[in-house]
């Protein structure tokens, strides 16, 4: 059962089975890919936005719409800053020390 689910999703004949997981993983890797292209692309955007802010340039919306250009430079900068830098690195100080505590507690005891 597992390696006719490790085969490649190509024509064929197929059991109705493997036509569902066929279309489950197109879908997933539509996703993949699309999170993997937008993603970086809103942040380009929204990076442009901050610099765009900070240098006085014309923004897309702060001018036009509120007339906000601090407040929209210092939200772009805390987001940023939060979503690339500090939840990024509370996540890995979070990993480590979760795998030393494994380590240290997983081990058998000597009771002596």
């Amino acid at each position: 059962m597992h390696s006719n689910a490790m085969q490649p999703c190509r024509g064929g004949n197929a059991s109705p089975r493997r036509d569902d997981l066929c279309r489950r993983y197109r879908k997933m890797r539509r996703w993949c890919l699309t999170g993997f292209v937008g993603i970086p692309l809103l942040l380009g955007f929204l990076w442009l936005q901050f610099v765009a802010a900070r240098s006085g340039g014309e923004l897309f919306y702060a001018d036009q719409v509120c007339d906000c250009r601090e407040a929209a430079s210092v939200w772009v900068r805390d987001y940023v800053w939060t979503q690339m830098i500090w939840l990024p690195g509370n996540m890995l100080f979070l990993l480590i020390w979760i795998a030393l505590a494994v380590k240290l507690w997983s081990g058998k005891r000597n009771a002596g």
